[in-house]
């Protein structure tokens, strides 16, 4: 990220329970961009991924999920492991009981995306992009 003169932002600490969901929201309170995406660092992005998945923002769509063409839940358009988040969706509704963040920090790192999507999906605010292929290669998933 220094050699390409990104901009970045280092969370420290071990990895923890709530860990990730520090991360993710940090990110998100360091930033003003209209969307947010809810990403692991061990992901390929199939050419189109993005305009694939903005297509399911319309009104009322706060999170939109990615296929990972692993975690069978995904798969299966039932779960969104890695998503877009809007802004407007994280600061106006956000976890189920905080707004402002988009996962909640009380769940270990297998658990806040559940949640998430279980909230947005609930709150009729939550889409599936089946053809936003954002590969996760975790070991896990053969």
């Amino acid at each position: 990220l220094e050699s390409a003169g990104a901009d970045f932002l280092v969370v420290p600490g071990p990895r923890a329970p709530g860990n990730y969901a520090m991360k993710i929201n940090a990110g998100l309170l360091a930033t003003d961009e209209p969307l947010v995406f809810t990403g692991a660092d061990d992901l390929v992005f199939h050419p189109g991924w993005l305009a694939a998945a903005r297509t399911h923002l319309v009104d009322g769509i706060g999170v939109v999920a990615t296929n990972d063409l692993g975690n069978p839940q995904v798969v299966a358009g039932n779960h969104g492991t890695h998503s877009i988040v809007t802004r407007d969706y994280a600061m106006t509704h956000g976890t189920f009981d905080q707004p402002g963040l988009i996962y909640h920090q009380g769940y270990d790192h297998n658990f806040c995306d559940v949640e998430m999507t279980e909230t947005a999906r609930a709150r009729g605010m939550w889409a599936f992009a089946e053809t936003s292929i954002v590969e996760h290669t975790h070991p896990s998933w053969g």
